[in-house]
C-alpha cells in the first residue's frame, strides 16, 4: 500500500530529454566512470593492491554496476526510441512510462525506504546551511601513520614522502577531524593533536 502523504510527480516539456542527447550524456557518463571501474576490475584479477582504489571500492562497498548507470534523477522526462532497448536499470521498479517516454516516479518507491530519503535530504539541506570548514582537509590519513614507524598499510601503500616529513606536515597544519571511523585509527601521539577530541 503506497502513503497518503507523497507529493504526485509532476511532469513538464521543459524538464524533457530527447533520446539523442540523454543517451549521449548516458554513454558519456559510463565511459568516464568505467576508467576507475575497469581499472580497478583489472587488478584485482591479478591480485593488485592499489591504496586509493581498493579503498573505494572495500570500504564503501557500493556496487561497480550500479556506479557505472546513468540516471537522470527526479523531474527529468526521457523519450524513448523504438530502435534502442531501455537499459535495464531504468526498471517499472522505479520509473514510470507514459507515451513514449519514462521518468523516475517516486510514488512506486516502496513505504519503508521513505523514512530514509527524507533523513538524507535533511541532512544535505542542514548541511548546506552551514559554513563549510576545510581544517581537516584530509590530514586524518598522515594522522593515521604520525610518529608510526610500524603502521599497518607500509607494504601495500607506501608514504610518498619520508615518515619526517610526514610528521613536519602534520604539525605544521590544524587538525580538526570529525569522523570518527578515520579518528579512531589516528596514532596515540596524533590523537592529541586533534582539536575536537
Amino acid at each position: 500500500m503506497k502513503s497518503q502523504n507523497r507529493s504526485n510527480t509532476s511532469t513538464s516539456a521543459n524538464n524533457s530529454l530527447l533520446f539523442s542527447d540523454w543517451n549521449s550524456s548516458a554513454t558519456h557518463y559510463t565511459n568516464e566512470v568505467r576508467k576507475w571501474t575497469n581499472a580497478y576490475r583489472k587488478q584485482k584479477s591479478v591480485g593488485a593492491k592499489h591504496p586509493v582504489h581498493d579503498f573505494l571500492f572495500s570500504y564503501y562497498s557500493y556496487p561497480m554496476g550500479k556506479l557505472e548507470s546513468w540516471h537522470p534523477g527526479l523531474g527529468i522526462i526521457l523519450e524513448l526510441s523504438k530502435e534502442h532497448p531501455l537499459p535495464a536499470h531504468f526498471s517499472d521498479k522505479y520509473y514510470r512510462e507514459i507515451n513514449g517516454s519514462i521518468f523516475l516516479d517516486p510514488t512506486l518507491m516502496k513505504d519503508a525506504r521513505i523514512p530514509r530519503l527524507r533523513w538524507v535530504q535533511k541532512l544535505l539541506e542542514t548541511t548546506a546551511k552551514r559554513d563549510a570548514s576545510f581544517s581537516c582537509f584530509g590530514l586524518h590519513e598522515w594522522a593515521m601513520v604520525y610518529k608510526d614507524l610500524n603502521n599497518r598499510h607500509r607494504e601495500s601503500a607506501p608514504l610518498r614522502l619520508s615518515q619526517s616529513e610526514t610528521e613536519k606536515v602534520l604539525e605544521s597544519r590544524t587538525v580538526r577531524c570529525t569522523h570518527y571511523d578515520a579518528f579512531r585509527f589516528f596514532t596515540p601521539a596524533a590523537k592529541e593533536m586533534n582539536k575536537l577530541t
